[in-house]
């Protein structure tokens, strides 16, 4: 996995940089997915998180992702390349009762696939939070980091060879509450996160961060006062989109919605996941 990765401060808010502690804490549990076409070529599609609940474990993506590797397998790279195959999929649901377009994909991974992810983290059922809602409070309210890799299938560089490549690091606050009427999303399903790239600046100044377009990867919660003793954060869910034009919003996906499939999907989990 890389040693570090870009991480920047919104300038329109009074949210603080504790993103080196937070990275370093979760870098390994988010993953870049690849595939690998007819040439040999390795393309980054985006990011899968990992997650162990009792003794399985799992890697949850965007369907989306998912979606683009429909005739190829998925390779989730970290110390090595690793087939994971095709994940099952299943769906969230929008407020009118129809399939949107923020849906998840998870799979279940082999010990084999385990073992070739190397000293990758799992997170396990206490380091995530189905139930989080925003206090938009001020200065105490909600704050939230994302973490992630860009899915624009970008080809890289040798065939048949794996580089990782540099993540993305963004403290965020919560988007108005009015924003989930404009995507109509409610925030039992979904967080919206409040992110204008070009208002934003790292350790050397105010700069506009990458084009979110494609980025994938999790959403979590901050420490209310940014004071990084306090305990590590807790994942939130997957984020899949970013609104630009007026709304500049990333949209979150809950991990409520793949604990749920992953409930329906593994009967012998039923029990564990009561309770989340």
């Amino acid at each position: 996995m890389p040693d570090d990765a870009p991480i920047y401060r919104s300038t329109r808010s009074i949210v603080m940089v504790h993103g080196e502690l937070f990275y370093e804490r979760h870098r390994s549990c988010v993953c870049p997915a690849y595939d690998l076409d007819e040439r040999g070529q390795v393309n980054l599609f985006g990011s899968v998180i990992l997650v162990r609940i009792a003794h399985l474990h799992f890697a949850i993506s965007g369907k989306r992702v998912v979606e683009l590797l429909s005739d190829r397998a998925l390779i989730i790279g970290a110390d090595g390349p690793v087939e994971i195959g095709k994940p099952q999929f299943f769906f969230t649901r929008g407020t009118s009762g129809r399939t949107d377009r923020f849906d998840l994909a998870f799979g279940a991974l082999t010990a084999t696939q385990v073992r070739g992810l190397g000293d990758c983290q799992y997170l396990s059922l206490s380091q995530l939070d189905s139930k989080e809602r925003p206090d938009y409070s001020r200065p105490m309210g909600s704050k939230y980091f994302v973490l992630g890799y860009p899915g624009s299938a970008v080809a890289l560089p040798k065939p048949g060879a794996l580089a990782v490549p540099a993540s993305l690091v963004v403290p965020a606050l919560p988007a108005g509450q009015g924003t989930y009427a404009k995507l109509g999303l409610v925030e039992h399903g979904h967080l919206l996160l409040d992110l204008d790239r070009k208002s934003v600046s790292d350790p050397e100044g105010p700069v506009t961060a990458p084009s979110f377009r494609g980025l994938t990867g999790g959403a979590w919660s901050a420490p209310r006062d940014l004071n990084p003793s306090q305990p590590p954060e807790r994942l939130l869910g997957f984020f899949v989109e970013y609104e630009a034009g007026g709304l500049k919003t990333i949209v979150v996906t809950r991990i409520g919605a793949a604990l749920e499939g992953i409930k329906r999907s593994f009967p012998p989990l039923r029990d564990v996941l009561a309770a989340t």
